[in-house]
């Protein structure tokens, strides 16, 4: 994404997304879906964006509390900046989603 190159980067993004269909790849799953959250994002595809932040949210929890609660590698897990910026998307996201609630308000 960061040389633009959106044709090529969808298409790949695509078969990361279905390989993710078929099989079972911790490791790597949140990440793709992080990046299809920032491409449907730049295309301003908000319904599909906040799909794909879900799951790489819930991907990441899930592989997160593998580890026990006060493991070192879990706290350092949680505290790399692509995971916690999906994270704080998440409250703000669940912040918007509240009846009453606007934009202006974060």
């Amino acid at each position: 994404m960061a040389e633009q190159r959106w044709k090529e980067g969808e298409e790949c993004l695509q078969q990361a997304l279905a390989i993710l269909e078929k099989f079972t790849v911790p490791l790597s799953s949140w990440r793709v879906h992080e990046t299809a959250w920032r491409l449907c994002g730049q295309r301003q595809d908000n319904e599909a964006a906040e799909a794909h932040r879900k799951r790489a949210e819930a991907e990441l929890l899930a592989l997160a509390n593998s580890f026990e609660p006060d493991e070192p590698l879990r706290k350092s897990f949680l505290a790399a900046a692509h995971v916690r910026r999906i994270l704080e998307s998440a409250v703000i996201s669940k912040v918007l989603r509240q009846p009453g609630s606007s934009s202006a308000a974060i």
